[in-house]
């Protein structure tokens, strides 16, 4: 039985796009997108797909920050940390698409920013992740918070990175019922009977604090890009479905902590 899922609108539209310019038949896979540059008719029909798009990556973001909350509660620190990571890398999609910069594949990456004139930017890896992550940072620069300083002599993306590598391919094994030294100190607060809820309101108090110290940043700096995709988020006349809405609050109430609900599901 075949798997039904929907691609991407802004990926589909840039084929239909690039298509159409090339001369190609609607159905046609001889299409490039090197050279790809907008005009402003292309521009009115790609915006609302990017926005679209960008919508789901942010929701995407929340359910994989919820999920790793949840596995962290539970003391899942392997899957919680690919969890964490994962709400890093939509966050990022989520941020780009909002200030209408897209993402396009055609066996290599192509970086497109949706205005007239624009034309397609082969991005230099193959890697979806890596090379989303690394467009993220050259975009935004030092103009991101988390570029503002390092973890370990290392930026933030670079350092959830690897500990999502390390937990994933690594290491021979999950170190479940032990953990990796990132998740020491919660582990430890865990352990003396605190909640997962109580963490997360003692980080609230200074968020930008905690997002550079190790022991902290799995949790924190995630929750900080999501904080910043969400004020770009609520500009947009797109929103979360309600039942998407009351999936993510579902989870932030099995951890108690039904307060965050307000700021980033707006």
């Amino acid at each position: 039985m075949a798997i039904l899922f929907n691609r991407k609108e802004s990926q589909e539209q840039c084929e239909s796009i690039a298509r159409i310019e090339q001369g190609l038949a609607p159905d046609s896979d001889d299409y490039i997108f090197r050279g790809l540059i907008l005009n402003q008719n292309s521009v009115t029909q790609l915006l609302p797909c990017c926005y679209r798009d960008a919508v789901g990556f942010y929701y995407n973001a929340l359910v994989s920050f919820a999920q790793g909350l949840y596995s962290v509660s539970k003391k899942n620190y392997s899957w919680a940390s690919v969890q964490l990571y994962y709400s890093v890398y939509y966050a990022c999609r989520a941020t780009l698409g909002f200030d209408k910069y897209i993402i396009i594949r055609k066996g290599d990456l192509f970086k497109l920013k949706i205005a007239d004139a624009e034309q397609t930017q082969k991005l230099n890896n193959r890697n979806d992740h890596k090379m989303t992550i690394d467009c993220y940072k050259k975009t935004y620069g030092q103009t991101d918070y988390l570029l503002s300083n390092n973890i370990d002599n290392i930026d933030f993306y670079t350092w959830i990175a690897e500990l999502r590598e390390i937990t994933h391919y690594k290491q021979k094994h999950f170190k479940e019922p032990d953990y990796l030294n990132p998740f020491n100190v919660i582990a430890s607060e865990l352990k003396l009977g605190k909640m997962i809820c109580n963490l997360l309101e003692h980080y609230s108090t200074n968020w930008n604090l905690y997002c550079f110290q190790e022991e902290y940043a799995a949790i924190v700096g995630p929750y900080r890009l999501i904080i910043d995709a969400h004020q770009k988020y609520i500009q947009q006349t797109e929103r979360i479905s309600t039942l998407q809405r009351k999936y993510i609050d579902k989870i932030f109430k099995d951890i108690k902590w039904s307060n965050i609900v307000p700021s980033i599901l707006q």
